[in-house]
């Protein structure tokens, strides 16, 4: 699982009330394609993000990381 949080303009700090999991799998040696509906959490859709924190190695896990693109649509 990899964590992801928030800043908007009525809350401007990272913390973990505002970050979801986002289950993927550790042995792809392809890109995949994740998608994560945000539409139901009210800590996402509540005011505009202004930013994005993707954490995908917590400080337990050892290896690499690519991500090809990130797109949010409304």
């Amino acid at each position: 699982m990899i964590p992801a949080f928030n800043c908007s303009d009525a809350d401007t700090v990272y913390n973990e009330a505002k970050s979801v999991r986002i289950p993927v799998s550790s042995k792809d040696a392809e890109y995949q394609t994740y998608v994560v509906d945000m539409s139901g959490s009210p800590r996402w859709s509540n005011s505009r993000v202004r930013q994005i924190l993707i954490d995908p190695i917590d400080g337990s896990s050892l290896g690499q990381v690519s991500i090809d693109s990130i797109r949010i649509v409304p």
